[in-house]
């Protein structure tokens, strides 16, 4: 080793032992610089976008888009059942498709409403909320029972003042089912729909429209949670008893801070984990909880006016955001930031088996990249082979694929470029029956697999 060898080695040690904070929401481009309304992701690699204008499609994880359709006006509703049933709506209209987003039809024209948001609570029956047309503060709520084909009116609840329509829809289980209006009232059916209760009115105060509501999401039975705001004003709350009452959490640097406006949509990927996005300006735009919503903390992003929509997190690696001006950002590690570059880089690659395993439905595949210099020693010893090909440099090309047991493939669970570190991502069966399966882990052309169960 000659000395500018030993130099860049020594630079390269000593640069590992400071904890470097860089952003891990990466900026995406994207076709269009429309403003960006929604984001839903099947997988990942299939999702889609919703613009002003136009319903775009990837299946390669947001490197590439496909404009697909031309969007309904005033696009707010929009729910992915898998990487070929989707569902968008706006004034008037409801789309589904169900070959992917090759085409999209028409299944309900209905001149008095408009909708904001849609939710299945199973494969089949499904929701859909916003307002009327032709009566102020009337909130209204459909359903369908044949996977989207037919869409019924089963309320239409009068809101009062400053209610407008209802901007959110949540369920839990087959009977479960809460919405939200803009001006904070909460009601909630434990019959599948078929009657609704108001429960609470949260964190709006009607002088001066302030704090209007725009997002609700339940965990559980007992915990959900709401957002909203408007500049100064951001809300979170969360209620603990099934949204019989509700606390406000106060978010790290909002309170009565004027540069945190309001928050758009909310999704929590478990009972820990969450994210909320929104519009800020010369601030963070991103927060995140690890333990259930009681603190929320923001995410390292570029400074600057950005205003999010909409947010699309698959696991805890993997999740899209989306904004005005045809913005895109995505994340392969959950958006972590701060990351010791030493203390998280394995010293050994390894592809753990799966958990829980037997499974059903969903299970954790954990897998290590080390870095470059001890790839070659790991592979070799790992698949006992001769010395892997192409490995080298500091980024890795990296596949996850689950395949059947005749080896046909199922599903690539990951498709990226990824960095030396620990890695995870779930892997839901829902729509697989009982077998054995195989995962196969592949960098830079080197494979190794393992085996997993399904049993339901």
């Amino acid at each position: 080793m000659n000395k500018a060898h030993i130099l860049i080695y020594v630079i390269g040690i000593l640069i590992g032992l400071f904890n470097i904070t860089f952003s891990q929401w990466q900026k995406q481009s994207f076709p269009s610089e429309e403003n960006l309304h929604k984001v839903r992701f099947a997988d990942s690699l299939n999702g889609w976008v919703i613009s002003e204008s136009s319903v775009y499609k990837t299946a390669d994880g947001g490197e590439s888009w496909v404009n697909q359709d031309s969007a309904i006006p005033f696009s707010n509703a929009f729910h992915v059942i898998n990487s070929n049933s989707a569902f968008i709506a706006g004034s008037v209209q409801i789309k589904r498709t169900i070959d992917g987003g090759n085409t999209w039809t028409i299944v309900d024209t209905n001149s008095n409403y408009y909708y904001r948001d849609i939710g299945f609570s199973n494969s089949n029956t499904g929701y859909i909320v916003g307002g009327s047309r032709k009566t102020s503060n009337m909130g209204v709520i459909r359903k369908t029972i044949d996977e989207g084909g037919y869409w019924g009116t089963v309320a239409r609840i009068e809101l009062g003042e400053n209610g407008f329509d209802f901007t959110g829809i949540s369920c839990v289980g087959d009977s479960l089912i809460w919405v939200v209006a803009v001006n904070g009232k909460v009601y909630k059916s434990v019959n599948a729909g078929l009657d609704w209760n108001y429960q609470n009115t949260v964190g709006f105060n009607s002088e001066s429209y302030k704090n209007p509501i725009a997002d609700i999401t339940f965990t559980s039975a007992d915990t959900g949670f709401v957002v909203g705001g408007l500049r100064g004003q951001s809300i979170i709350s969360r209620t603990i008893d099934g949204g019989n009452s509700w606390e406000e959490i106060i978010p790290e640097g909002a309170q009565n801070n004027p540069v945190i406006s309001s928050l758009k949509e909310i999704q929590m990927l478990n009972s820990n984990v969450g994210w909320i996005v929104g519009q800020y300006y010369d601030a963070y735009p991103v927060y995140l909880t690890n333990d259930g919503g009681s603190t929320w903390n923001k995410q390292d992003m570029t400074p600057g006016d950005i205003s999010f929509n909409s947010l699309s997190i698959i696991n805890e690696n993997y999740g899209w955001i989306v904004g005005d001006d045809g913005i895109v950002y995505k994340t392969t590690n959950g958006g972590i930031t701060g990351i010791d570059e030493k203390l998280d880089i394995p010293i050994q690659f390894s592809l753990s088996q799966n958990f829980p395993n037997p499974f059903n439905p969903t299970t954790t595949i954990e897998y290590q990249i080390p870095e470059s210099t001890v790839m070659l020693n790991s592979f070799q010893h790992l698949n006992n082979s001769e010395t892997p090909k192409q490995v080298r440099g500091d980024i890795f090309n990296v596949k996850l694929v689950v395949y059947d047991i005749l080896g046909r493939e199922v599903i690539t669970l990951v498709n990226q470029k990824q960095k030396p570190r620990n890695y995870k991502t779930v892997f839901d069966a829902s729509n697989l029956p009982s077998g054995i399966y195989y995962y196969s882990l592949i960098i830079n052309n080197n494979i190794t697999s393992k085996k997993m169960v399904l049993l339901k």
